[in-house]
């Protein structure tokens, strides 16, 4: 609160807008009240320090570690325990504020002892304006003013409603009180309001702090996952690649030493061929055209058996990558809850052949990886075929693959509706989980069929959205 003398101003702490009492200079070269930098400092769950407390349980609140930003400057005081006390005590500022009280106090008195023999002198009446000899003792009603006797009698107010003075005087009293009233209940209102939106905007600075967060470590996750995933793929390729190039080097062998016998005899049938004596000739002619033969039919077993070079048949890593694409998470690995999200193509499991699966990507909770399983499966019903959309939880295990493990859970497999008349399918199940148990569900969760009948609302341009809600 502003202040007409300026000397007080500087004499008033920032907190309390009360003169200095006992100051302390902070680190920052700011002053404050012992009793208002306790109150700071206290925690939240303890009741806040006033003066009148005792020294010994201002102490006890000063022993907790203190930080809070100085009211004048902002600038974060970081404390150790104990020290509030510690900090110097401002004496000059303490002997000015002293001095100021005591000639506030002189100056008080003073003024009360001259208001006092003011009072006890008589007022002067207020004399009316055009009976200038006639005080303003008589209320008009109708012209709702005081007026004087004159002039309800002769003057501009004669036939008008009048009344008592003090009568009118105590009623716009209490209609003022009232009027004041009201609006001082207001006015506690909007206190209440604006200490509500101030709490309300320190609660939103926190959600947000621990959402960004746990988007950090939902994503940290995701990006194990990922690397996981890919240095499994890289593995599988490079044993595809030992496997192709174990098998391209024996049968370079086998075809180095065919290509090798192959010349040999070329060279001995082209020596035949140089034999000018007829007789000769056609007496080894007969071998000659056999082993011709026996090395035709020896090429084109090597032509049969000449190896494959592509390596995305041994290892196809496009379903992985559909997963990661279409998989939703939201979680948060260290709450009681774990939601996993994926979103699958039924194209793929109507076509399909039986036994096909996709996986959502593994998420961690409880120190444990998790994963949803779906399966197409062909089962026999009522003497015919029908195929099964099967969803199971899956637990892959620890983090850190240590020690055995048990967990028991509550889990509601569903499908999530993605019309406004859809209506979610859902099953509940509890099962405990250990090293030897890693998937729990439904063989047969839902058949295809009920999920594509018209007005089922749970189907979007060919993909259904499937959800696991876990819990302890």
């Amino acid at each position: 609160m502003a202040s007409e003398d300026p000397l007080q101003e500087e004499l008033t702490c920032p907190i309390c807008l009360e003169l200095f009492a006992e100051p302390r200079v902070l680190p920052c070269q700011h002053s404050f009240c012992t009793g208002c930098l306790q109150r700071m400092a206290a925690p939240k769950e303890n009741k806040p320090v006033r003066r009148g407390r005792s020294r010994k349980n201002q102490n006890k609140t000063a022993e907790k570690a203190l930080e809070f930003e100085c009211p004048t400057c902002k600038e974060t005081v970081s404390l150790k325990e104990r020290v509030i006390q510690s900090l110097p005590r401002n004496f000059h500022l303490q002997n000015i504020t002293d001095s100021f009280q005591k000639s506030r106090n002189s100056e008080g008195k003073r003024k009360r002892d001259s208001e006092s023999g003011s009072e006890k002198k008589k007022a002067r009446p207020l004399m009316c304006s055009v009976h200038q000899d006639q005080p303003l003792d008589v209320y008009c009603v109708s012209c709702r003013r005081p007026v004087c006797a004159a002039c309800v009698q002769d003057g501009d107010h004669k036939d008008h409603t009048t009344g008592d003075i003090q009568a009118a005087y105590d009623t716009a009293r209490h209609t003022v009180r009232e009027s004041l009233a009201l609006l001082e209940g207001r006015s506690k209102n909007m206190t209440w309001s604006l200490e509500k939106l101030k709490r309300s905007e320190e609660k939103i600075k926190h959600s947000a702090k621990s959402l960004e967060q746990s988007i950090k470590d939902q994503c940290s996750n995701l990006k194990k996952v990922v690397d996981r995933q890919e240095q499994a793929l890289i593995a599988q390729t490079k044993a595809a690649k030992t496997r192709y190039l174990q098998r391209q080097k024996e049968m370079l062998s086998v075809y180095k030493n065919k290509h090798e016998a192959l010349t040999k005899e070329l060279e001995l049938t082209k020596h035949h061929l140089e034999n000018k004596q007829p007789v000769n000739f056609l007496m080894d002619v007969q071998a000659l055209q056999q082993k011709l033969t026996d090395l035709q039919r020896s090429q084109e077993t090597c032509d049969v058996l000449f190896p494959h070079t592509s390596l995305s048949k041994c290892v196809d890593f496009r379903p992985t990558l559909q997963t990661l694409q279409g998989m939703e998470l939201s979680h948060d690995s260290s709450s009681a809850e774990l939601t996993i999200r994926a979103s699958i193509c039924l194209v793929d499991f109507r076509t399909g052949p039986a036994g096909k699966r996709r996986y959502s990507s593994a998420v961690v909770w409880q120190e444990l990886e998790w994963r949803l399983l779906i399966e197409n499966k062909l089962s026999t019903v009522n003497g015919g075929q029908k195929r099964f959309l099967s969803v199971f939880l899956q637990c892959l295990g620890r983090t850190d693959s240590q020690g055995a493990w048990s967990l028991t859970v509550a889990t509601q497999l569903r499908i999530l509706p993605q019309e406004a008349r859809g209506q979610m399918f859902q099953k509940w199940l509890r099962h405990r989980y250990d090293s030897q148990h890693a998937n729990k569900g439904w063989s047969e969760f839902i058949a295809l069929e009920e999920l594509e009948k018209p007005g089922c609302g749970l189907v979007n341009d060919g993909r259904v959205i499937l959800e696991a809600f876990v819990k302890l």
